[in-house]
C-alpha cells in the first residue's frame, strides 16, 4: 500500500527489480543517486506515478516506453550517461 518512496541522495548505483511490486506506487524520488539503468519492472506502476531521476547516471534509453512521461518528462533532468 506504499504510496509515497524517497531514496533521494542515498548514492544507489542499482534498484532491485522486486520495486515494480509497489503497485500503488503515486510517488517515487530517486534524485541524485548514482543509478545507471532503470528496472523495466518500474512499468508495473501506475502511468500516473511521478518518478523523479534528475541527477543519476541515466540514459534516455532507461525513460520507459511504458511511461507517458508527460508532466514528469521536466523530472527527468540532466543526466551524466555512461555508456
Amino acid at each position: 500500500t506504499l504510496k509515497k518512496l524517497n531514496l533521494n541522495f542515498n548514492n544507489l548505483d542499482t534498484l532491485s527489480s522486486d520495486i515494480g511490486n509497489l503497485l500503488n506506487l503515486e510517488f517515487l524520488n530517486l534524485q541524485n543517486n548514482q543509478l545507471v539503468y532503470l528496472p523495466a519492472t518500474m512499468c508495473n506502476f501506475s502511468q500516473n506515478c511521478y518518478i523523479v531521476v534528475a541527477g543519476n547516471n541515466l540514459c534516455d534509453k532507461y525513460k520507459h516506453d511504458c511511461f507517458d512521461w508527460g508532466f514528469n518528462d521536466i523530472y527527468w533532468g540532466s543526466q551524466n550517461c555512461n555508456n
